[in-house]
């Protein structure tokens, strides 16, 4: 009985951080250009400023720069949907955009510590990575698409 008496007053707490209120938006915002500053290894490394990626460290730390932002992107946005208090899948299901959106972000995370593993971990699966690459690709674009969309549709409510 204890136990959910404190997780109940711990939920609580982070009511405030959940879609329409200030900080929740806030969150939401911040989690999401974070993402967006991630996406600047992905931009960079298939640029013409690769050479001058290797001479300031390689691509390692570039790397593990893209991982921190997402990964701190991530949780933001993830507290902004309402997890890990009153987040569950039908929840959002019946939330639309909003729903879809987190889904993908969901997906995107995944792919992206399923990539890292394979690439670090099993090098004898390097065509895996190659098909891999493309879905990660896709799935990250989606989730930028929906999510443009649903902070636009977000300012009409």
């Amino acid at each position: 009985m204890v136990l959910l008496e404190y997780r109940r007053s711990i939920a609580g707490s982070f009511d405030g951080l959940k879609g329409g209120s200030q900080a929740g938006l806030l969150l939401a915002y911040a989690g999401s250009l974070l993402l967006v500053a991630a996406q600047f290894y992905t931009i960079v490394k298939r640029s013409a400023w690769i050479g001058f990626i290797k001479k300031v460290g390689g691509v390692r730390p570039w790397l593990s720069i893209h991982i921190t932002l997402s990964f701190i992107g991530l949780i933001a946005v993830l507290v902004h949907a309402g997890f890990p208090y009153r987040f569950n899948s039908d929840d959002l299901l019946n939330h639309g955009l909003a729903g879809l959106t987190t889904w993908l972000l969901i997906a995107s995370a995944a792919s992206g510590v399923f990539g890292r593993y394979v690439y670090k971990r099993l090098p004898a699966m390097k065509k895996t990575f190659s098909y891999w690459k493309p879905s990660h690709l896709l799935i990250t674009g989606l989730l930028f698409f929906a999510s443009i969309i649903h902070m636009l549709t977000a300012f009409g409510n």
